[in-house]
């Protein structure tokens, strides 16, 4: 008898200690780092040539940019130390206005534009942070964009004529 007991008191643990793990992992998860996953759909989507791709990440970044309070933003939160907090709060206008034309943009140039914009700030955010995704750099556009580590070039400022155009690494100091 008292097995099932005992089974059921082990599973009552794993699961409450499995429910806790997404509240932790979320923690640990800095506003720039929950920012990448649109964001890098938004890059893959450009470097398709394919602007209906488009809109779905466009707005996630736009409605997760928005609900930033900067005044509210912590250290913490923005993945940065204390005393580059207001470095990053000052990025969040210009990120708000690029997500914004991102999302209006009505074209694949106007979406290239927008989102260089966009990768402007996030880059300038990802070097105060120290790591984070690799940063590319088309030297034709010449525009920066942020992509996974280790990943070969994907260019979301020439399309497929010219995919793989540019360097891809750390960012440079």
């Amino acid at each position: 008898m008292r097995r099932p007991l005992a089974r059921a008191a082990l599973l009552t643990m794993v699961l409450l200690a499995a429910a806790s793990l997404p509240l932790r992992a979320a923690e640990e998860t800095t506003l720039f780092l929950s920012l990448m996953p649109d964001y890098d759909a938004a890059r893959t989507a450009l470097a398709n040539d394919h602007l209906g791709e488009l809109a779905r990440p466009a707005h996630a970044l736009r409605q997760a940019i928005d609900a930033v309070d900067a005044a509210a933003l912590t250290a913490e939160q923005a993945g940065v130390k204390p005393e580059q907090l207001g470095a990053v709060r000052e990025l969040l206008p210009e990120l708000r206005k690029a997500a914004h034309a991102l999302v209006a943009a009505s074209g694949l140039v106007e979406a290239r534009t927008a989102f260089g914009d966009l990768s402007k700030s996030l880059i300038a955010w990802r070097k105060l942070i120290g790591s984070g995704p690799d940063v590319g750099f088309c030297p034709m556009v010449p525009r920066q964009w942020l992509q996974p580590a280790g990943t070969p070039a994907e260019n979301p400022y020439a399309g497929r004529a010219m995919a793989t155009c540019g360097d891809v690494g750390p960012p440079h100091r």
